[in-house]
């Protein structure tokens, strides 16, 4: 009988690993996922997309087993290696990682730190520093910390009308009792709606969502009316 040959540590191989990572994702298998892909990790020659794709899936087995900590530990052992090869690329990446992973733990005050770092390792305007931005104003209004929220949502707006900075920044001045500003950043956010509506480019689900938030400002605070 002819036997089968073994499979080389190689792109097949690589592919069939993966192949079992979703596997046990989906059985949610967490434990089993998370020793899977370690050991894929530190494989060597890994390619770069294929390393950094396993890096995501054990945060998010991490995640799913609610061992918060040990996700931002994971996270901080690489970006402490990238750090020390000089990889500002990679630890720009990391951070961008951890930061999507953190926004869902109870690490609030952790979190917040991770998206100042965010910020400070991708360039001013840049997509993943405004996403860094929205996401660390988001925590810091789950903070309570509103001056600090509002700071940065004037930041995004700057570089961004059609985001969703100006209807947060009406949210942080209302809460905050500036209710005259709100209403300036509400006129703000409508126009932001008003253009993505008759713009051939358009998001029309931005728009509802816009006005939907703005609808429940209103509602929440019978001044802004």
């Amino acid at each position: 009988n002819r036997r089968l040959p073994a499979i080389e540590d190689s792109k097949m191989q690589i592919k069939l690993n993966m192949k079992l990572v979703a596997l046990l994702d989906k059985a949610g298998r967490y434990d089993e996922k998370l020793k899977l892909t370690r050991e894929l990790r530190h494989r060597r020659n890994l390619p770069k997309e294929v390393w950094r794709s396993v890096v995501k899936q054990e945060g998010r087995a991490l995640h799913m087993l609610a061992r918060s900590d040990d996700l931002m530990n994971f996270f901080d052992e690489l970006i402490e290696v990238a750090e020390k090869r000089g990889d500002a690329s990679e630890q720009a990446w990391l951070l961008g990682e951890k930061l999507q992973f953190a926004i869902f733990t109870p690490l609030l005050k952790e979190t917040i730190a991770v998206g100042y770092a965010c910020r400070e390792a991708n360039r001013h305007g840049s997509d993943d520093w405004m996403t860094a931005t929205h996401l660390t104003g988001v925590q810091m209004r789950r903070a309570g910390r509103l001056a600090e929220a509002l700071r940065l949502s004037e930041e995004l707006y700057e570089v961004d009308p059609q985001t969703f900075a100006s209807v947060f920044a009406a949210e942080s001045l209302a809460k905050l009792g500036r209710f005259d500003e709100a209403k300036i950043w509400i006129k703000n956010a409508e126009a932001a709606a008003a253009f993505a509506e008759s713009s051939r480019r358009g998001d029309q689900s931005f728009a509802g969502i816009v006005r939907d938030k703005i609808e429940s400002l209103r509602k929440q605070h019978s001044k802004l009316e």
